[in-house]
């Protein structure tokens, strides 16, 4: 916890996929911009599709990468979230503990506790 999850998918031509579940630009996280500079080629979005205080961005980007590995387009895989954000997330969240047999939450409330209640 404490840490955003961001993905890059790199396809068989070279074409860079930057996905950010917040929308965010790569320009954000600088290593990453840099890296993704490289490519003669480069998508991203600006689409929001997870709730600001949910804990399942790791979530998007497992489902995101393994979906541009079988060939999903890059706006076929964005055009299955709503923009419900907290809707995307227990979806998000379902498919990763079917897919997986894992028992995850959406919201990891004990780091939420700890981030936003305590004083510094």
């Amino acid at each position: 916890p404490g840490s955003h999850w961001v993905a890059i998918f790199i396809d068989k031509n070279g074409t860079a996929d930057y996905f950010d579940s917040y929308g965010l630009p790569p320009t954000t996280v600088t290593p990453i911009s840099r890296y993704f500079q490289g490519f003669r080629k480069q998508n991203w979005s600006s689409q929001n599709i997870q709730a600001p205080f949910s804990s399942v961005c790791g979530h998007y980007c497992i489902y995101f990468i393994l979906h541009r590995w079988k060939n999903i387009p890059f706006d076929h895989i964005l055009k299955t979230f709503s923009p419900d954000c907290e809707e995307n997330d227990e979806a998000i969240t379902d498919w990763i503990n079917e897919t997986f047999d894992l028992d995850t939450e959406t919201y990891d409330v004990e780091f939420l506790i700890n981030q936003i209640c305590q004083s510094r």
